[in-house]
């Protein structure tokens, strides 16, 4: 730019933006016993996930580095079966319900890379999930070698408030009308997972997730 295009274009530049999109979130929960006590190993979820983000360009000099936040919202179903046989031999069948619904804030920094009209960019940073609606079921059913039946039930694995994780990705906004944008996002999420360390008895389990996330959205 010259040095009047550049003065002109800092003038104009917009440093506040705000948008709306939807989604997909794959959830992965990674649960790994560390003892005898049952916890459940759920496979992958997919679900929507829609929200809304703010954008604010950090420097007046430039348009490339900016800061990101947002509210979404999400809700994930799991359930969990596993068959096991005992030294007597006992068959033990487990099965777990649970599910969950939250609000998601991540906190990014984004660089993009120029352009006008296709800009292509990448971010990375952290976010919090505040789960609201939580639910948890478990039922063991043991039979005897004579095909006598016995069951339980309990709701012994308590939610978290908040998941912690980190997250990284890359997207485009292409220009379609004067400071309007499609954007396309993906990106990839780590967590520390949902479910409290201190139950049903603590560090019985080791746990994370992993959350890849495909956006499409409107910046205006």
């Amino acid at each position: 730019k010259t040095g009047r295009e550049k003065l002109t274009w800092m003038t104009t530049m917009k440093r506040n933006s705000y948008g709306i999109f939807a989604g997909i979130n794959i959830y992965n929960l990674d649960i790994s016993p560390e003892s005898e006590i049952y916890v459940p190993e759920p496979g992958h979820v997919t679900n929507p996930i829609f929200g809304l983000f703010y954008e604010r360009i950090i420097s007046r000099r430039t348009d490339r580095l900016s800061v990101h936040t947002g509210l979404s919202w999400l809700r994930h179903s799991f359930y969990s079966y596993n068959e096991t046989e005992t030294e007597i031999g006992n068959l033990v069948r487990n099965d777990a319900f649970f599910n969950f619904s939250a609000v998601k804030i991540p906190l990014f920094l984004k660089y993009s890379f120029g352009g006008s009209t296709f800009i292509p960019y990448i971010n990375g940073g952290v976010t919090g999930t505040y789960l609201l609606k939580k639910n948890y079921y478990h039922i063991s059913e043991t039979e005897t070698p004579n095909h006598n039946v016995y069951t339980s039930e309990d709701n012994n694995m308590i939610f978290k408030k908040l998941e912690i994780g980190v997250s990284a990705g890359a997207g485009v906004k292409i220009g379609i009308l004067n400071n309007m944008f499609i954007v396309v996002e993906s990106r990839i999420e780590s967590g520390n997972g949902i479910f409290d360390m201190e139950y049903p008895r603590p560090n019985s389990f080791r746990q994370r997730s992993l959350q890849p996330i495909l956006l499409l959205g409107l910046q205006f």
